[in-house]
């Protein structure tokens, strides 16, 4: 970043071809890279991912409680009116992302609602029907429910958001 770049005008620089690259080469073999230092910019410039520390976790030593996490917001999405986020594993960033970037409304409280395995409360599911996700698909959870957005990330036909997970 420049000295004299703004951070808009830097994530304004940052395509989606540069976070979620596929690549073919001759002989029909793909490689897939993804840049995850530049989707979790995105991702928590947009709200979509914060950070904070897992101090109210009990069951976890002192240290790791004042250890930095990044979450996925959720709220309003299990209960009304709750604010609500859901811890974010590593190896979930590249899903999380591209479905935020299928849906800005839904994508990210779908991702959450298969990592809980738990139903929305009944006007987020409706809404989240209405854009198109399978509410109980994403409930099952698990291998399931991941093959499910894989699955419907690729029929989606949105090259901007990759094919693989």
């Amino acid at each position: 970043m420049a000295d004299n770049e703004t951070l808009d005008e830097v994530l304004a620089n940052v395509r989606d071809s540069e976070i979620d690259v596929h690549l073919k080469t001759g002989i029909d073999i793909r490689h897939s890279e993804f840049a995850f230092d530049k989707a979790l910019a995105v991702l928590l410039v947009n709200g979509v991912v914060g950070a904070n520390a897992l101090h109210w976790r009990r069951d976890l030593a002192a240290q790791d409680q004042k250890l930095s996490v990044l979450l996925v917001d959720c709220s309003d999405v299990f209960a009304w009116g709750v604010s609500d986020s859901e811890p974010l594993p590593f190896e979930e960033t590249k899903r999380v992302y591209r479905m935020w970037r299928h849906d800005r409304v839904w994508g990210s409280s779908a991702w959450a609602v298969m990592a809980r395995g738990q139903a929305p409360h009944e006007r987020a599911a409706e809404s989240m029907a209405q854009a198109g996700w399978d509410v109980a698909a994403l409930i099952e959870g698990g291998t399931a429910a991941r093959e499910y957005i894989d699955g419907f990330l690729a029929s989606s036909d949105e090259s901007s958001i990759g094919l693989t997970v």
